[in-house]
């Protein structure tokens, strides 16, 4: 069995180091099992913690696709045949936060 020491996420710092015996098999289901265990706010920010990450390197995410390139074009025509049809980010803001609510 493999032993490799990870980076895991804490509420109060990603500074947390800890060793992690897996296998190729269960390392994805291990990680998402001790992922799991962290509070929904945690979860959360370390949702926004990744999705920062990948926002910061856009040059290294893969290409759309022809079909995402059609659908955004479809959408962009759809705006400007009925620009009203919009939701604003903060009308859609408030109707994630009602949900929760």
């Amino acid at each position: 069995m493999e032993t490799e020491t990870v980076l895991m996420y804490n509420q109060h710092t990603t500074d947390t180091l800890c060793t992690v015996e897996h296998t190729e098999e269960t390392m994805n289901e291990s990680l998402v099992t001790e992922l799991l265990k962290l509070t929904p706010a945690e979860r959360i920010q370390l949702a926004e913690d990744l999705w920062d990450s990948v926002a910061a390197h856009p040059e290294s995410l893969p290409p759309i696709t022809d079909e995402q390139r059609t659908e955004i074009e479809r959408r962009l025509a759809e705006h400007r045949r009925d620009p009203s049809s919009a939701v604003s980010l903060e009308q859609v803001r408030t109707r994630l936060w009602s949900r929760l609510g």
